[in-house]
């Protein structure tokens, strides 16, 4: 298959008619396409599944008025003015043996109300399609490029991080094309309408059984169908977010221009504002907590150490009276003793000892007690005061420091404010700040949204994982049945044919992964000690090895698991054996640059016969954009003037060569 040529008319950020001829040769097998972001890169790979599968890429068994809102929700809208049609066409080679054929597929709406007009046109070889039937026309195209296939060719660069996640857990999406290169969406369909058929037949099956297993049926494809449906709602919803933050930076331009250079600094200055605002605020409240304690004793520091002072006098006062009063309570205790005519032996002068001694203790004695003290405390009162006092004059530092810190803080933020002010406020800039405001309040709207989404699909994965188990189980209880008829014992062992046709294939099929995986793995990856490369037969988690043990995913940057991804892709699309071009949207995102270099050099000019890269200027820059050019064979750069509300395409990549162009 080598794509041609591709029209958008009046679809999403697309107004008027935007053509893009994509036919390469072999030696130049790129075309490259260049945009900003929320330019419409993304709806460039949209358009193009649209245009191949409409509602099934959307989500088959979605509500059509789910699928009506998302058509409509793409038909081009520039302000109040709004077109009813929209139309979206890809023409492509097709090699049939030794014959080749060139299909157009065109896919076009009328939005009326709250109504939508679908219709799909197949040309073959410059004329309407009349060897299939028009009502088989989409058969015939899915017959000539499944879905599944399809979407290991087509893909979004930043996706495919997801598949080499630490945790082994894989995006939806990623998963059916995997399932798909293993033929296990045909042979799950021949196993479910088998087992309804055993259903049907059975006599022993319990009554209801056949609508019950028909309900889980319908209810996991409903699942499936809500997974995609729930996907392709996310991905508009970011592209959505990328167009508005495109159009903050368009009007910000605006800004800097009318407002000398302030919009290079206002969202500086709002975040300087909040965090001033919020230190400001936390250092009010400590000074508050300061000054409702001991902290009002700061303004009276002559007083604070005059009652310091005082309290050590006091304390000596207090000491010295103590000490008087227990030598006064010793001297007389020791007076009354020796009064005593039985204190002194036998013998002795008592009368003229007890003189002496009497006479020795009042020379002794300290005579008046002294001054009081003044605050007339109690030990522990005075403990209590001095303990007060040393927490003064410890937290003193600490509120100064802290009203110095708050009155830097007011300067600062006051500042601020009169920076903010400075935006002119005139019928001028109002309403490109008004603007932006909006756009503002629209992306974090759109970013809440887009969370929900995520959470939405993971439930949704889980609960089809619950039903899946559940038909298992019911079909399980059906083989043990010892007395079905005949044709329900035959259906059973055409199940278990199936189940082990199935294995096999998949074990087949699953270790040519692992050996193309490996190898693209080693191209693409700086990893040279990895030896080895598994994949799960169950969950399809990918795990890499250096000799016999593994390495663990959270060892590898965001860049090398996008590497290790787009090794994935590439080996699967080997596997695969489809002829098939790539379409990559985002391609080197998060990677460095020795990492991008080998993308660049190694794997863009060979995956495939044909590559059409979809890319930012931050992306593929100059130097990108220098070791691609030789297999380059057109490019185009893709605008939107946020005034017109439309996006243009002209030749040539963000201020690179303009490459020949048929």
């Amino acid at each position: 298959m080598l794509l041609e040529n591709l029209v958008i008319e009046n679809y999403g950020v697309y107004g008027g008619r935007n053509e893009f001829d994509l036919s390469t040769t072999p030696e130049k097998p790129i075309v490259l396409v260049g945009g900003l972001n929320g330019a419409g890169k993304t709806t460039i790979l949209e358009s193009m599944m649209m245009a191949l599968y409409g509602r099934a890429y959307f989500g088959s068994q979605r509500p059509k008025k789910e699928y009506v809102r998302f058509v409509a929700d793409r038909v081009h809208r520039s302000g109040r003015r709004r077109t009813s049609s929209a139309a979206v066409s890809l023409a492509f080679r097709f090699y049939h043996g030794a014959s080749e054929d060139v299909y157009e597929v065109r896919r076009s709406w009328i939005a009326e109300g709250k109504s939508v007009a679908e219709t799909l046109a197949v040309r073959k070889n410059g004329e309407e399609m009349v060897e299939v039937d028009e009502s088989q026309w989409q058969s015939f195209i899915d017959s000539l490029l499944p879905l599944g296939i399809a979407r290991l060719f087509f893909f979004d660069g930043e996706k495919i991080t997801r598949v080499t996640e630490p945790d082994g857990k894989q995006n939806e999406e990623m998963h059916a094309s995997l399932e798909t290169l293993i033929g296990a969406d045909l042979v799950h369909r021949l196993h479910s309408d088998l087992g309804l058929y055993m259903l049907r037949k059975s006599k022993n099956g319990p009554d209801g059984l056949e609508a019950e297993y028909g309900k889980l049926a319908d209810e996991k494809a409903g699942i499936t169908s809500d997974i995609a449906a729930l996907s392709a709602e996310l991905d508009s919803k970011k592209s959505e977010i990328g167009e508005a933050e495109s159009h903050i930076t368009h009007e910000e331009s605006k800004v800097s221009v009318l407002g000398g250079g302030y919009a290079d600094l206002r969202s500086e200055l709002l975040t300087k504002r909040a965090v001033l605002t919020e230190k400001s605020k936390d250092l009010e409240r400590r000074i508050h907590e300061r000054l409702a304690g001991n902290a009002p004793l700061h303004l009276m520091p002559s007083m604070l150490s005059r009652i310091g002072k005082q309290l050590d006098e006091d304390a000596k006062a207090t000491e010295d009276r103590l000490a008087h009063d227990a030598v006064e309570r010793l001297s007389s205790a020791l007076k009354k003793k020796v009064s005593e005519a039985e204190f002194w032996p036998k013998g002795t002068d008592s009368d003229l000892a007890t003189s002496r001694v009497l006479t020795a203790v009042d020379e002794l004695s300290p005579g008046a007690k002294g001054q009081d003290p003044f605050f007339d405390l109690s030990v522990s009162d005075m403990a209590e005061a001095e303990r007060i006092l040393a927490e003064v004059r410890r937290g003193h530092a600490g509120l100064d420091a802290d009203l110095q810190s708050y009155a830097d803080a007011a300067i600062s933020l006051e500042k601020a404010e009169s920076d903010l002010a400075k935006i002119p406020n005139d019928d001028e800039m109002g309403p490109h700040v008004s603007e932006i405001n909006k756009m503002h309040e629209e992306i974090g709207a759109l970013r809440a949204e887009a969370a929900h989404l995520e959470q939405q699909i993971s439930t949704r994965a889980a609960y089809k994982r619950i039903v899946q188990n559940r038909m298992a189980g019911m079909m399980k209880s059906i083989h043990g049945s010892k007395n079905s008829a005949a044709g329900v014992e035959l259906a059973g062992r055409m199940q278990a044919v199936l189940d082990t046709y199935h294995a096999a294939i998949k074990e087949r099929k699953i270790r040519d992964l692992e050996a193309n995986l490996l190898d693209t793995a080693r191209m693409l990856l700086h990893k040279a000690f990895i030896s080895r490369i598994k994949v799960d037969r169950d969950t399809f988690e990918i795990r890499t090895y250096a000799e016999d043990s593994q390495i663990p995913g959270d060892l590898l940057s965001m860049g090398e698991r996008q590497i290790v991804g787009t090794a994935l892709l590439w080996a699967m699309a080997r596997t695969c054996g489809h002829a098939l071009p790539f379409v990559i949207d985002t391609p080197l995102g998060r990677l460095d640059g020795s990492h991008l270099s080998n993308l660049v050099e190694r794997f863009y000019p060979h995956a495939s016969h044909q590559v059409v890269l979809l890319s930012t200027d931050r992306e593929i820059g100059p130097r990108e954009y220098e070791m691609l050019s030789g297999h380059v064979s057109r490019s185009y750069r893709i605008s939107h003037d946020s005034e017109r509300a439309s996006t243009s395409v002209t030749r040539g990549y963000f201020g690179g060569e303009t490459h020949a162009q048929a």
